[in-house]
């Protein structure tokens, strides 16, 4: 027999955690029924997680929930005081608890498990390969060795970030000496000058610099999607350098996405001021804060945008306000190494909404997507194939 009053309170010990420290006494209480059988701890650890929540709904579309109902219907009957506000009261949590007890005490059912076997698509990490001045190969993701350069520069290498520090006595080289940094499919790493410029590079971008900046300009090459934050210098100004786009920097914050695959180049300004000259037709164009310029050929269109799409990748979210499945797809086989295949041409204009942070596991992605009802996914390998719903 179910204890509706217990079930009532530990739903509304959950929702307090949800919101709040529990009281000595509201631990005691929760404490005490984690201790009665080993299924409520397993059932309290899973519930902590949201994606597990939605992983168990999905589940539980497999089984017959009208039989499932009845023969919760026949172990609640008897109680006497049973009122239907007091469902109301914990509505949000009904199925995912009273009717997961059913699934993980009766049907042994492990969620972990069972996401573990769906996909092995995981999400990226911090990796780089650094090509130094004198040719040498560095893979950052194994080596944390500090390296000195020709001129005496020290580069550190933290595994997440490349740290580049001015020698103590600087020699001054015949000609500016580059480094390449390549950031490959599932990849991200960071970058910092000695003049205090940051820079965050995504997934499949190269970027080319020099070992040591001139005193008179900064210049940089990039090929791939990078955050740049630089540091301000009026007698030394910042210059992107994006196939036939030149972005000019005295000190700001800034996105640009510049893919080969993609036909457009997406300039984002955060804060500061930057201009952008189309070498194509010698154009310029001047950006202030949450201004947007993208660039198509000789075309270039000038906007005012919400920011927060553009840079959350920077920011440890992957956010996606109206943008087609193919967009969305188109960004997410960077990220996670993944190559898609659409059953239907017609699935790339679905337009979706997701906002998750950048290390869910893709799982949790595909199953946002999947409650619209709209697409379903088959996944084979890192291969994923989007399929449309009956």
């Amino acid at each position: 027999m179910i204890d509706i009053k217990k079930i009532d309170k530990i739903v509304n010990l959950l929702l307090t955690e949800r919101k709040r420290v529990l009281t000595d006494d509201e631990k005691l209480e929760l404490d005490e029924w984690l201790k009665e059988k080993p299924g409520n701890q397993m059932l309290y650890n899973s519930l902590k997680k949201e994606e597990n929540i939605r992983s168990k709904l999905k589940t539980l579309n497999k089984y017959n929930q009208d039989n499932a109902y009845a023969k919760f219907i026949r172990q609640i009957k008897g109680t006497g005081n049973l009122k239907i506000r007091q469902f109301l009261r914990y509505a949000a949590l009904l199925i995912p608890f009273l009717f997961v007890i059913h699934v993980i005490y009766q049907k042994t059912f492990n969620v972990e498990s069972e996401t573990e076997m769906q996909s092995e698509i995981y999400p990226g990490t911090s990796k780089a390969i650094l090509e130094l001045a004198n040719g040498s190969i560095v893979n950052l993701e194994t080596n944390d060795k500090q390296i000195t350069e020709y001129d005496g520069t020290v580069v550190q290498n933290t595994q997440k970030k490349l740290i580049y520090k001015s020698a103590e006595k600087k020699q001054a080289p015949e000609k500016i000496q580059y480094n390449t940094l390549t950031i490959p499919r599932g990849g991200e790493y960071q970058l910092s000058f000695p003049d205090g410029t940051k820079v965050w590079l995504n997934a499949e971008t190269v970027l080319k610099y020099p070992v040591t900046f001139p005193k008179e300009i900064r210049e940089v090459f990039l090929q791939g999607e990078a955050f740049f934050e630089v540091a301000k210098n009026a007698n030394c100004p910042f210059i992107v350098h994006i196939s036939g786009l030149e972005v000019n920097v005295l000190g700001t914050s800034f996105n640009i996405r510049a893919y080969q695959d993609e036909n457009e180049i997406t300039t984002t300004l955060v804060s500061g001021a930057i201009s952008l000259i189309n070498a194509g037709n010698g154009n310029e164009f001047n950006l202030t804060p949450s201004e947007q310029a993208v660039v198509s050929g000789q075309e270039t269109h000038v906007k005012k945008v919400d920011v927060h799409p553009f840079i959350a990748w920077r920011n440890g979210r992957i956010l996606f306000d109206e943008k087609t499945l193919e967009e969305i797809f188109s960004e997410l086989s960077r990220w996670y190494n993944i190559e898609v295949d659409y059953a239907d041409e017609d699935l790339k204009k679905l337009k979706f909404n997701i906002d998750v942070e950048r290390y869910s596991e893709f799982n949790r992605i595909l199953e946002i997507l999947e409650l619209t009802k709209k697409v379903k996914f088959k996944i084979n390998g890192n291969k994923v194939i989007i399929l449309k719903t009956k």
